[in-house]
């Protein structure tokens, strides 16, 4: 787990282009072109970039900004807002009071299937569409050594073993 406070809001377009796993990326691209994710979506990236560093106040500064279809229109009523709400609770202040970790691949791979255009969680190797999980995958990435340097992507052979290995789980 990373210092809380380690990651800010700014930072986490840049982190999911680089760095973050496959299923992260994809709910953060999702966020970004439909301004909305569904609940195991929010749940799941939420815990996700709290446990990389990410505080309470900047996760709230990110959703509100991207929420922009359901979350309210300003900072201010996302956080008195459901949305608000869910951020506080992840972060052990409202509810229980529990403070959550981040799911595991394990869990992830578990979670309910996807049940339209609107969902974006779970594991992207489990799919149900192959050729949504090459399009992903074909996607050129920002280089995680520099943004000076040439983007990268899989080889199309590295790509084959990726499916591969994937129709197998």
């Amino acid at each position: 787990e990373s210092k809380e406070g380690s990651v800010k809001a700014g930072d986490v377009q840049f982190e999911a282009n680089t760095h973050m796993p496959l299923c992260m990326r994809r709910i953060d691209n999702h966020l970004r072109s439909h301004n909305h994710v569904k609940h195991t979506g929010r749940l799941t990236y939420g815990l996700f970039l709290k446990q990389i560093g990410l505080s309470m106040d900047d996760a709230m500064l990110l959703f509100s900004t991207l929420m922009s279809v359901k979350g309210g229109g300003s900072k201010e009523v996302f956080e008195k807002s459901a949305y608000g709400y869910n951020i506080r609770h992840n972060y052990g202040k409202e509810g229980r009071k529990t403070s959550y970790s981040s799911m595991g691949c394990s869990t992830i791979v578990g979670q309910p299937p996807l049940v339209d255009s609107n969902d974006c969680h779970g594991c992207p190797y489990k799919f149900r569409d192959e050729g949504a999980l090459r399009k992903l995958l074909q996607t050129e990435q920002i280089n995680p050594q520099s943004r000076e340097l040439p983007k990268v992507r899989p080889t199309n052979g590295d790509i084959e073993d990726i499916i591969k290995d994937a129709r197998e789980m």
